[in-house]
């Protein structure tokens, strides 16, 4: 009886043992929280000095208002890389039913700074019969007086059609032998009084003739011109320009030199008396 209880004694003592064991080495279940749902952290990959470039290459290159500026430079320096023109207008506006000047008779018989007109201007009351006694026959009728944009030359010749009247005038600084202040135009030589229109814009928009002030004016009446070949080209010989020469016996009568605002006033004032 000693034994049996002594075998079950054992036999508890054991399965106590058990049970005590179990208790220490199995883990409860876990419970869920929001770090157990939450993913792990990424750990970075390659060279971590590469990180900054990597910031940089997303971000723009070129900021919005850098661009709005550059389109806004280009803008500006197109017209300035453009040619500019000269105004094709004076200052001011005049009355285009008047003429600013009239050269006439009392001016036509000047005798300065004549050439190749020796005795040749003759005064016949309402204009004057000039003879050039030579070629490129030129006279100085006035200084310093009142023009226009427009140069209206009343004129009548019966041999010397096709021949040039020129004009040389400036405003200020540029000699009268310059050919950079002179102005043509072809005469026509029908034997009827004509009226010869000189536009002056080519001298205005170079600069030379301001439109209003004429400080001299050199009358060229009879003009033979350059020799011209086929093609327009000016003939020459060697480095000498070859010119035609007048027709015998040539000549000119010129009623004035009128400077006008409009290129038909003088037409219109004359066809209305």
């Amino acid at each position: 009886m000693k034994k049996l209880l002594l075998f079950l004694s054992l036999l508890l003592l054991v399965l106590l043992t058990v049970v005590a064991c179990n208790d220490t080495t199995v883990d409860p279940p876990a419970s869920p929280s929001a770090s157990a749902t939450e993913a792990p952290a990424e750990e970075p990959t390659g060279d971590p000095t590469e990180a900054p470039t990597e910031i940089r290459t997303e971000a723009p290159t070129v900021p919005p208002e850098y661009l709005t500026y550059v389109e806004t430079e280009k803008v500006i320096e197109i017209p300035t890389e453009a040619p500019t023109e000269a105004p094709t207008e004076p200052e001011f506006a005049g009355d285009p039913t008047q003429p600013v000047t009239v050269l006439g008779v009392d001016k036509l018989t000047s005798t300065q700074g004549i050439y190749n007109l020796d005795d040749g201007i003759v005064d016949n009351g309402d204009y004057v019969t000039i003879d050039p006694t030579g070629e490129d026959p030129y006279y100085y009728p006035a200084y310093n007086f009142l023009g226009a944009r427009y140069i209206i030359i009343k004129y009548r010749t019966a041999n010397c059609d096709g021949v040039y009247m020129q004009v040389y005038l400036s405003s200020s600084g540029t000699g009268p032998q310059d050919d950079s202040t002179m102005l043509q135009g072809t005469l026509v030589g029908d034997g009827n009084w004509q009226y010869l229109v000189i536009d002056t814009k080519p001298l205005m928009d170079a600069g030379k003739y301001n439109g209003k002030t004429v400080s001299y004016l050199r009358f060229d009446p009879l003009d033979p011109g350059y020799l011209l070949d086929e093609n327009g080209n000016i003939v020459t010989n060697g480095s000498d320009k070859l010119r035609n020469v007048l027709p015998e016996n040539a000549q000119i009568d010129v009623a004035y030199i009128a400077f006008c605002h409009a290129p038909n006033t003088m037409q219109n004032l004359e066809s209305e008396s």
